[in-house]
């Protein structure tokens, strides 16, 4: 598994332009908008599935490695 932050608060009055579920109410510290204002591409570099896709990319990239190779905590190991 792989785990992605995303800081930011819960606005009172929903924006609605993009997105879905808690897009129109999430306020997105790192850009000052919520999350339905944000262009898919812009949600797509910052959000907390863009953050957890990343750190798991290279395992997915690498469908050969086996279990063997990997340490408990997910980590390929040299």
């Amino acid at each position: 598994t792989a785990q992605g932050i995303c800081e930011g608060k819960i606005a009172f009055k929903p924006r609605r332009e993009h997105g879905f579920g808690y897009d129109p109410v999430f306020i997105v510290r790192k850009a000052g908008k919520h999350f339905a204002q944000l262009t898919l591409e812009e949600k797509n570099k910052i959000s907390h599935r863009a953050k957890a896709l990343q750190k798991i990319k290279k395992y997915l990239r690498f469908p050969g490695a086996s279990r063997e190779n990997r340490s408990r905590s997910g980590k390929v190991n040299e």
